[in-house]
């Protein structure tokens, strides 16, 4: 049974990982389109006074589909902002009971954000629900995406309590590696893929920069 849970967490581990990791690539790109959504609109609007009416929408829901999708790759990173006041001075046990104890509260908050996802996704495709405004999406497919964004999320969630609870139990899971049967490690996630991460990340200062002259302007 041990040897079982072991193998089992091994490989949910290390494909809900690299599952997260390619969609928060592909995440990453999503800042280029939205930097070029933007620089249209500061174009059409500034130099030829011909605002787009899709421009601030369209953007928004990039933006919501870039941080949502790339939430779990987020958390796989630890890029997410906590309260470490306290936490950063504990030695590594603490840390790694603390966070078994209190990832329970995360897997509750997303199970209930997937399970409001699903239902407004429904109602968004079954009655064909448009965005109130002059442009009115269809809001299905936003919706769709961010309901996947947070089950991605979830998932990745329940990895990392798995790879806490192995170290634990004094036994690792380590990222993008897989045992083979010689009990050598072989990476499961392309290097290549993580150097063409970083330098996406630059537009996210730029990107910021023009969402808030943007809005400036609109207001």
């Amino acid at each position: 049974m041990t040897s079982f849970f072991k193998n089992t967490a091994r490989f949910y581990v290390h494909y809900v990982t690299a599952l997260n990791h390619a969609v928060g690539i592909f995440a990453a790109y999503l800042l280029l389109m939205l930097l070029a959504i933007l620089m249209y609109s500061v174009i059409s609007a500034g130099v030829f006074n011909k605002p787009g009416v899709w421009v601030m929408e369209m953007a928004q829901f990039t933006m919501a589909a870039y941080y949502l999708l790339g939430g779990g790759l987020s958390i796989r990173e630890g890029a997410h902002v906590r309260m470490d006041f306290l936490y950063e001075k504990w030695g590594a046990r603490r840390k790694l009971v603390t966070d078994c104890l209190t990832i329970g509260f995360v897997v509750f908050y997303l199970i209930v954000m997937v399970k409001g996802g699903i239902s407004s996704s429904s109602f968004a495709l079954e009655y064909k629900q448009r965005n109130h405004t002059a442009w009115a999406p269809y809001m299905a497919p936003i919706k769709i995406i961010m309901t996947t964004g947070m089950f991605l999320m979830l998932l990745q969630v329940v990895a990392e309590f798995l790879r806490d609870l192995a170290k634990l139990g004094g036994w690792n899971i380590e990222y993008g590696k897989s045992e083979t049967a010689a009990g050598e490690e072989v990476p499961l996630i392309s290097t290549r893929a993580t150097r063409s991460f970083s330098p996406v990340m630059l537009f996210n200062n730029i990107t910021g920069a023009l969402c808030v002259k943007l809005y400036d302007r609109t207001r």
